[in-house]
């Protein structure tokens, strides 16, 4: 019909989620709950294949291994389902200083994730997106 049944708003912190909670009170169709996008969503009471869209903005970059994490993400959605991705491209002096001190931001070099070795920043390129993401 159109119209959005279930928007499900997720964050690894209960911080953001409280602030959701506020922000988005008046949409009784919002649902809130915490997800790690790195760890397996079916062990966190997801299901395999429950979401038509699924929008991940600046924080497939703060995980361990971004291939895992894409996976995660593919996995909750139904076929035909999308992926919206909304990652910045450029690190800067100013992002690294701001972010530098996060939790997330340094796990892909601690974990020496393939896919982003020898960098200094966890963002990935626009053609380390392309080699990741499936051609449709």
């Amino acid at each position: 019909n159109g119209i959005c049944d279930v928007y499900t708003f997720t964050d690894v912190s209960e911080f953001f989620l409280r602030r959701a909670r506020v922000r988005f009170a008046e949409y009784d169709f919002v649902e809130y709950r915490l997800f790690n996008c790195d760890a397996d969503p079916r062990l966190q009471g997801l299901a395999s294949g429950q979401c038509n869209f699924v929008v991940a903005t600046n924080v497939l970059h703060a995980t361990p291994f971004i291939r895992n994490t894409l996976d995660n993400c593919q996995q909750l959605l139904c076929p035909g389902g999308m992926l919206i991705i909304n990652e910045l491209f450029l690190t800067s002096a100013y992002g690294q200083i701001t972010f530098g001190m996060t939790d997330g931001w340094w796990l892909f070099s601690e974990c020496r994730d393939p896919e982003r070795v020898g960098q200094d920043s966890p963002l990935l390129t626009w053609r380390q997106w392309q080699g990741l993401l499936p051609k449709k």
